[in-house]
């Protein structure tokens, strides 16, 4: 998918890591910064609950048990890596 807004250019990829019957979903989710403007990680962070709104950080104190949680991981200056959860819900 690819995401352009008026000064932004974005690259988003979505893959599956694991998906199952009574087990968590997880997804690896790549934002590749394609604009000329470097953004830092509370940027991208921002970006990201933008695109999955009600998803919150992992280490976020009042998270639920059943709520949709991400990691972020910074590859380099320009892509950004979201490991999110979908724990399952009976």
């Amino acid at each position: 998918m690819s995401v352009t807004f008026k000064n932004y250019n974005f690259e988003v990829v979505t893959e599956t890591l694991k998906c199952g019957k009574y087990r968590d979903t997880v997804e690896r989710i790549i934002i590749k910064n394609n604009s000329d403007i470097k953004y830092e990680q509370n940027f991208m962070k921002r970006f990201f609950n933008f695109l999955y709104p009600g998803v919150v950080s992992k280490s976020f104190k009042g998270r639920h048990w059943y709520q949709h949680y991400y990691e972020i991981n910074q590859k380099n200056d320009r892509t950004f890596e979201f490991v999110l959860t979908k724990p399952y819900v009976d």
